[in-house]
């Protein structure tokens, strides 16, 4: 019984260690991705990606990013890369802190093999001296007749690959969290409005914050050669009534407050009127 555990431990273990397997994940995730490009998605076109069928609706390509089939192909690509990392690392650690000098020649790789002409001793200050002028790190083995060497340049470029794929784990499980835990939602309002965070429309999640929102000004800004500059939006957070925080947003330049992080994702031109019903005045805003 336990050879069999061990057996299917291993098995697991070699297929999460595949290239292969990655390979086929992120191939299958830019597939997703791409379709989710195309396709509507509640989060960015909600009136849209409402108009499509409902059976598109129920297999989540409406909300891909939020499905749990997506998530489960995250996650399998995180483990991927783990496993990679963790069998990666032995080598790794070795190569830039372990390399010793071969002891035979068959050790040494024929692309790099050279051959020279000389006397031992001097052929050995002589490369030792030029190796250590080109910032390489020399390390030398004498032995009784012969005598090998290992240079090493930039060894802390091995860690380059684990790092980055360590980073992207990081990105994705930010990402699981954030959509487990956090929310997202969408809003479209005129300049001079001021609405509760809470009427936002959610794609996902569920707003616990009570603080409202005010747009005190919207601007679509072109350069003096009439290319577009970029959309700006003056937003102040109010709590209580009092503002408590105010900046102009744009394109790539999101408000961040108390950890909810505004985006511009959008512009339309609208107009704002005031209308007098029986005494009492009602402020209106169309986009």
């Amino acid at each position: 019984m336990e050879d069999n555990s061990k057996d299917l431990s291993e098995r697991i273990w070699r297929a999460f260690s595949s290239m292969k397997l990655g390979l086929a994940l992120l191939g299958i995730i830019a597939l997703v991705s791409g379709i989710g490009t195309v396709v509507p998605q509640l989060e960015q076109a909600p009136e849209k990606a409402k108009q499509l069928g409902q059976i598109w609706q129920w297999m989540g390509i409406t909300h891909l990013y939020n499905t749990v089939w997506f998530r489960l192909l995250l996650g399998l690509l995180c483990i991927n890369l783990i496993v990679c990392s963790i069998q990666r690392l032995k080598g790794i650690y070795l190569r830039t802190f372990k390399l010793k000098p071969p002891t035979t020649l068959e050790q040494v790789p024929l692309k790099i093999r050279l051959t020279l002409k000389g006397e031992s001793t001097q052929l050995r200050e002589s490369v030792q001296t030029v190796l250590k002028q080109k910032g390489y790190r020399f390390s030398l083995s004498n032995q009784s007749d012969y005598w090998s060497f290992i240079a090493i340049k930039r060894r802390l470029g091995n860690w380059g690959s684990l790092i980055t794929h360590l980073s992207f784990v990081v990105l994705v499980i930010g990402a699981l969290l954030g959509s487990l835990f956090g929310f997202k939602g969408y809003f479209m309002e005129g300049a001079g409005t001021t609405f509760p965070i809470q009427e936002i429309q959610l794609s996902k999640g569920k707003v616990s914050e009570t603080f409202d929102v005010r747009i005190n000004s919207a601007e679509d800004r072109f350069l003096p050669n009439g290319e577009r500059d970029n959309w700006y939006t003056d937003m102040s957070i109010l709590e209580n009534g009092q503002e408590v925080s105010r900046q102009t947003l744009s394109v790539n330049h999101p408000f961040k407050y108390h950890g909810i992080t505004f985006y511009q994702a959008n512009f339309a031109n609208g107009a704002s009127f005031t209308v007098d019903m029986k005494g009492e005045k009602i402020f209106s805003c169309l986009t």
